[in-house]
């Protein structure tokens, strides 16, 4: 992808400069790269581990990620040039960024025939502590047993339910706080409801998570925290549901998405967004306890992926933008859609009165140490037809995905100029044979073995 690199003088090579690297290198981090298991904003001089993750991806020292304020999100625009001329991704964002003399000039694409933006949401630098439902069965059975020599979780669930500053537990207990302060309020008649009904519990709101609410015990309500204004970090607990992007992102990913003339939209979300919505028994002695969602990934968080699935949804214009969803972590590599109407996971995406789909693409497990053929085991099983290729239709052993770009003849889309009618999408194994492939139809925004189902 960097041939020119090392010849060049550089290690790692600069991943985003179209000089030396012709094929870009792009990504955003999950937990492991940002320091620990599971990670969340509690570990303590994050933004190192942020530095070191950059600078091995070849992220350009003056890059508008590295600021210390927040996380690495950023849009890429992948042919924002026309073919056969140069430029850093970044140079139309910071001017300072270097270009030799002897390039040719740029040569900036019309509008219309802009092909690619890439959305890479950082889910690590502001994402809050579990919320309390999550694990709260499992950990109160956990605790009670009292050994942390038999149990290495018991550190773990004393801390999500009896540390913190105030002794009341380091897990988030703000998603609970709202869904029973909506259900309260949706129950009354609309001149009765709260001030801040709307845009605390409509998604489509546009105030929606970017105001400073506190859940007053006292009251039973909100209020608006006094004397707060901006996106400073440390204003993050302010967030009236538990956070995984932040407010300062969400503002930024709103805009950024509403204001996109890309045909294809692709948002990398290294958490799982569509995984099992489904509560199930805990594994292990303790299966009598419930337990929700992975431990780490979106369904955790349920406000907060329900948000980021409607303005998905909501971002696509069939025959005009579609967009997909990239992510990894599993171990795993499929596919996975959220359909409108009434389905059996309606309610886990508030998904019913949707137009369009929201397509999921995991590639995850390029080796086999992270893919190691786990088989299709009660965790990994679909039980609620998300799946697009069935209950087992995954690959469990070391592969990687490929998304090529079709022209209306089939062909693949060669420069800017060219329309994309189709956007095929492979899971293929190290050996190089296809396992699974779906193809997204631009003018529906639906997967085509989809179509007719």
């Amino acid at each position: 992808m960097c041939p020119n690199a090392q010849a060049a003088g550089y290690w790692p090579p600069p991943g985003t400069d179209a000089t030396l690297c012709p094929r870009h290198i792009i990504g955003v981090w999950d937990d492991h790269d940002s320091g620990w298991n599971n990670a969340n904003e509690r570990l303590p001089n994050r933004q190192i581990f942020k530095k070191m993750y950059l600078d091995a991806v070849g992220d350009a020292p003056d890059s508008p990620r590295r600021g210390a304020a927040h996380g690495m999100f950023y849009k890429y625009t992948l042919n924002e040039f026309a073919k056969g001329s140069f430029s850093s991704l970044y140079e139309r964002e910071s001017q300072s960024i270097s270009r030799g003399t002897d390039l040719d000039p740029l040569l900036p694409l019309p509008q219309e025939n802009i092909g690619v933006d890439v959305f890479l949401l950082d889910e690590r630098y502001q994402r809050e502590p579990l919320p309390c439902e999550s694990r709260r069965d499992y950990c109160e059975l956990v605790v009670a047993e009292g050994d942390s020599l038999s149990n290495n979780n018991f550190a773990w669930c004393d801390d999500f339910l009896n540390g913190g500053v105030d002794g009341e537990g380091t897990c988030c207990k703000k998603d609970e706080q709202l869904t029973a302060f909506c259900d309260a309020q949706a129950a009354l008649a609309p001149s009765a409801r709260d001030q801040y009904y709307e845009q605390l519990c409509n998604l489509g709101d546009p105030a929606f998570g970017t105001e400073t609410l506190l859940f007053d015990e006292g009251l039973g309500t909100y209020v608006r925290n006094p004397g707060v204004d901006g996106f400073a970090e440390d204003l993050q607990a302010d967030s009236p549901f538990c956070e995984v992007i932040g407010r300062r992102q969400r503002a930024w990913f709103r805009d950024s998405l509403s204001q996109s003339a890309a045909r294809l939209k692709i948002v990398v979300s290294a958490s799982v967004l569509i995984g099992n919505p489904d509560e199930t028994p805990c594994s292990g002695s303790f299966s009598s306890a419930t337990c929700k969602c992975s431990s780490d990934d979106m369904e955790c968080y349920s406000w907060a992926k329900r948000e980021l699935a409607y303005l998905i949804e909501g971002a696509q214009k069939p025959g005009e933008s579609c967009a997909i969803v990239l992510t990894g972590d599993y171990h795993i590599s499929d596919f996975r859609v959220i359909k409108p109407g009434v389905q059996p996971y309606s309610d886990a995406y508030d998904s019913a009165g949707w137009d369009n789909q929201v397509i999921q693409f995991m590639s995850s497990g390029l080796t086999n140490i992270t893919a190691h053929g786990t088989g299709c085991h009660s965790w990994n099983a679909d039980q609620l037809g998300l799946r697009a290729d069935g209950n087992c239709g995954y690959v469990d052993f070391a592969s990687f995905g490929l998304i090529q770009l079709l022209d209306a003849n089939g062909n693949l889309v060669d420069s800017g100029a060219d329309t994309i009618a189709k956007v095929r999408m492979q899971i293929v194994s190290t050996s190089r044979v296809v396992q699974y492939e779906q193809v997204l139809d631009m003018e529906t925004c639906m997967l085509e073995s989809t179509i007719t189902s």
